[in-house]
């Protein structure tokens, strides 16, 4: 059981990370690459975990219902994987479809709804071939 001050952090951080969201989203928004009627924001992390990328890209969908999110988190030797896909977007790819292709790359599994898909891997020599391949994907190649 968390200490009564380690529960307190717990929930700053939380408050902090939804605070943050919105922000991060309009960002990951502006920063996404065009694919078609779609747009891709995909992004390799080591420093944020799956809780703040899942609060960002779940915002990020919200905002821009063309979206795609797709975060690689890097952490204790493996490489997690977290995805949305806007409302608008689910046509062109479903998020646990692009979650279960991009894992397989990295040697992993994973899979999840039209919107929303998670999953992993361990190869981390695979992640410029992973990120190159969730493009193609979503190109339909």
């Amino acid at each position: 059981m968390l200490s009564k001050t380690g529960e307190d952090a717990k929930k700053k951080v939380k408050q902090i990370v939804k605070r943050t969201a919105e922000s991060s989203a309009k960002s990951a928004i502006a920063q996404a690459k065009i694919l078609g009627r779609v747009k891709l924001f995909i992004t390799v992390e080591e420093e944020l975990d799956d809780e703040y990328h899942i609060a960002v890209g779940e915002q990020a969908v919200n905002l821009d219902k063309s979206l795609i999110y797709c975060a690689l988190i890097i952490k204790n030797g493996s490489i997690r994987i977290v995805a949305f896909s806007g409302i608008d977007a689910v046509n062109t790819k479903k998020a646990g479809d692009l979650v279960k292709d991009v894992a397989k790359i990295l040697g992993g599994s994973g899979g999840g709804k039209d919107t929303f898909g998670q999953g992993g891997g361990k190869d981390m020599l695979k992640i410029k071939d992973a990120l190159l391949a969730a493009e193609q994907f979503i190109l339909g190649k």
